[in-house]
């Protein structure tokens, strides 16, 4: 997988294809040279200064050493004219460093939209784009080439799915407390808790009731609602202001260790 940079929210670089391409314009795009593309992509990916010593290394590799300092002057003009062509005053984005060399504007946000090999969340990204690529309706439907988004887009559509999942998760279990407390059984008043066990509990209701006297307190829950967990030895616990199947009820959850 081809990697991409994100400049500014406004230019697309894809290094290994020497291109970068307007995102309001996408049939807008430049070519730049092999040595060109190595420089922006060596800024782009340096927090700071770049040296020329750094810029020639990366660019031309074994052969920096026969390379002219106005040859490397002249891919950054290269650079400089492509960014203009594509945002007015990108130019101004590359800055000359006299006597030491060459580095990105600081406040030009530059994002690695896609690596080598996708995180989770750029792999998202790749199957949105996907799904965003086709347009028209029914058999007339056509292709048009990848356009990727950025990470904060990303973000947003995860946020959205989350939101869409919990409504769907919650709403259902808001219905079907009355279902719930079906599962539960009253047993015998500890104090103010009154007291419904799972049906599924395998613990001794006198050791439960004995817990509940020692260490909880029902002032403000009294309706207490039990499930002993056997593989750890824990009893959960869900205290409620009013019973289960009350659609005014609030609930708070918490365990007890038999230990404690």
């Amino acid at each position: 997988m081809q990697p991409l940079y994100l400049i500014n929210n406004v230019i697309y670089f894809y290094p290994e294809v020497n291109k970068l391409i307007s995102v309001a314009e996408e049939e807008k795009e430049i070519i730049l040279t092999q040595p060109a593309t190595k420089c922006l992509e060596l800024l782009l990916k340096t927090d700071g200064l770049v040296s020329q010593k750094e810029l020639y290394d990366y660019a031309w590799g074994e052969n920096s050493q026969n390379v002219a300092p106005n040859t490397l002057y002249q891919n950054i003009s290269i650079i400089r004219r492509a960014l203009k062509r594509l945002h007015p005053d990108a130019q101004l984005w590359l800055i000359t460093v006299p006597r030491q060399g060459f580095r990105f504007e600081h406040s030009v946000p530059v994002t690695l939209v896609r690596a080598g090999s996708l995180s989770p969340l750029s792999a998202m990204a790749e199957e949105v784009n996907k799904i965003s690529s086709v347009i028209g309706t029914g058999a007339h439907a056509r292709l048009r080439q990848l356009r990727p988004i950025s990470l904060k887009a990303v973000l947003i559509i995860i946020v959205i799915c989350l939101i869409f999942t919990l409504v769907a998760l919650i709403l259902p279990v808001n219905n079907d407390f009355h279902t719930l407390a079906a599962n539960y059984y009253r047993i015998q008043n500890s104090g103010q808790c009154q007291l419904y066990l799972h049906k599924n509990s395998r613990m001794p209701e006198k050791h439960i009731i004995n817990l509940i006297n020692q260490r909880v307190n029902c002032d403000h829950y009294p309706y207490v609602y039990i499930i002993h967990n056997v593989l750890i030895n824990k009893l959960s616990l869900l205290s409620c202001r009013k019973p289960l199947a009350n659609n005014e009820f609030a609930c708070a959850s918490w365990s007890l260790r038999e230990s404690q």
